[in-house]
């Protein structure tokens, strides 16, 4: 049964235990200060340190910050080392059809590969792909 983790401003989270699956779904806001999204990564990383999924969906298509390099760095520093550290094994991207929007999130993934190299990334144009390559349907 999925469960309702968090229902914010910028971000929605649940959880469904039968399948380790942590799903997000972001609403960023394209002019919103790096610090509040920063605040939102921090909650991010709690909802990753609860319920230690193996797989998660990111649902990007409807957030509209660009990922400045400096929180792309801050992103690989911080967010991905707990990811790797609580088992995470996928994550599947749902992307925003805005370009710099995209691009700054498959930047800030090209980064983390180093990283977490055993950590599979990959990007989708919908959640059916997504859930499909997580083998979830």
């Amino acid at each position: 049964m999925r469960k309702l983790l968090h229902k914010g401003r910028y971000i929605e989270a649940f959880y469904t235990p039968s399948l380790s699956l942590l799903e997000t779904f972001w609403f960023t806001e394209e002019y919103m200060e790096e610090a509040e999204y920063r605040k939102v990564l921090l909650r991010y990383i709690g909802f990753l340190e609860e319920v230690q999924p193996q797989k998660i969906i990111i649902d990007a298509s409807d957030s509209h910050y660009t990922i400045g390099v400096d929180t792309q760095a801050w992103v690989n520093e911080n967010v991905y080392p707990v990811g790797d550290r609580v088992g995470v094994q996928q994550i599947a991207f749902i992307v925003s059809p805005a370009f710099y929007t995209q691009l700054s999130l498959e930047l800030t993934v090209d980064d983390s590969i180093a990283i977490t190299p055993n950590i599979l990334q990959r990007f989708f144009g919908d959640i059916e792909e997504a859930r499909i390559w997580l083998r979830l349907d």
